[in-house]
């Protein structure tokens, strides 16, 4: 196992993802629209329960199911397209191994996440003035 074949299938898997339009578009459109129509429900639900932290949770849930749905979505999408254009079979030609390819998409998927992840964050503090990072180290395991 070969940290720069890993690394090379991320790298091959980044310029995939981020030349096609509508991916870029997913990855900024949907946590704007998942982060204001839970927000939106959220505020309202705040008023009639009246409770502290709901809004704060709620919207904290949001941001981490949006994180993830995407990161799986891209990883999931990366091999099925790879099957579709038949270019899995050009990988297993090469001297990869399979775990190195999958460690690949792993290692983009990662990426992916931690920038949806700061991207919806940043999101959150901008619209609602929730800064999720004050949780701390418990938004480790919550994530």
């Amino acid at each position: 196992m070969k940290l720069s074949r890993i690394l090379g299938v991320s790298y091959r898997s980044l310029l995939t993802s981020y030349r096609d339009t509508g991916n870029i578009s997913n990855l900024l459109y949907f946590p704007i629209i998942d982060v204001l129509m839970i927000g939106f429900i959220g505020a309202w639900a705040q008023g009639s329960v009246g409770q502290g932290n709901f809004m704060t949770s709620v919207l904290g849930g949001v941001v981490a199911w949006t994180t993830m749905f995407r990161a799986s979505l891209d990883i999931a999408g990366g091999f099925l397209i790879e099957m579709w254009d038949s270019h899995l079979i050009n990988l297993f030609a090469t001297p990869l191994a399979l775990h190195e390819i999958v460690l690949g998409y792993m290692l983009m998927g990662i990426v992916q996440c931690t920038a949806i992840f700061c991207y919806s964050s940043f999101l959150l503090w901008l619209f609602y003035g929730i800064n999720i990072f004050a949780a701390g180290l418990i938004l480790i395991p919550y994530v």
